[in-house]
């Protein structure tokens, strides 16, 4: 699924009128309208990763694991030294902290989603003055083949 900058614009604007995307650390002294700036391509960063550690392959877990995964997804970013933002989102109809990675390869998000049993990710790379973003949804080989 690609998103086109005018679907991204409509999901920014409902993220925002819903409060679904709400910045709940400052690893980076940012706040949302400069999260959203990244995200709108106006800002110096090349590539975004959002992804979260919680609720490995879109299928619901406890609040605890939850909250250890989260943490654990944080100290693995902290530990290679990556800048992100932490944000709260939806996705698959579950509630989930999430991670706005600033400048990642694809690979190193390939590899944080295999790291963390991942559905998937959403990877920006800046286009000119915006950012193109695609949903990059991880290999699962299915059970006997």
């Amino acid at each position: 699924m690609k998103l086109t900058k005018q679907l991204l614009r409509r999901l920014i604007k409902e993220t925002i009128r819903e409060s679904r995307m709400n910045l709940v650390e400052a690893k980076l002294d940012m706040n949302r309208d400069q999260v959203l700036d990244v995200l709108r391509g106006n800002t110096n960063i090349r590539t975004v990763g959002i992804m979260s550690g919680q609720n490995p392959m879109a299928q619901s877990t406890t609040p605890q694991r939850n909250a250890e995964l989260a943490q654990a997804l944080k100290d693995y970013l902290d530990s290679k030294g990556m800048d992100y933002k932490v944000v709260q989102g939806v996705f698959s109809g579950h509630p989930e902290e999430s991670v706005v990675i600033f400048n990642p390869s694809m690979e190193q998000m390939h590899s944080l989603n295999g790291k963390f049993t991942q559905w998937g990710f959403v990877y920006g790379k800046r286009i000119g003055d915006h950012m193109e973003f695609s949903m990059q949804q991880m290999y699962t080989p299915s059970l006997g083949a």
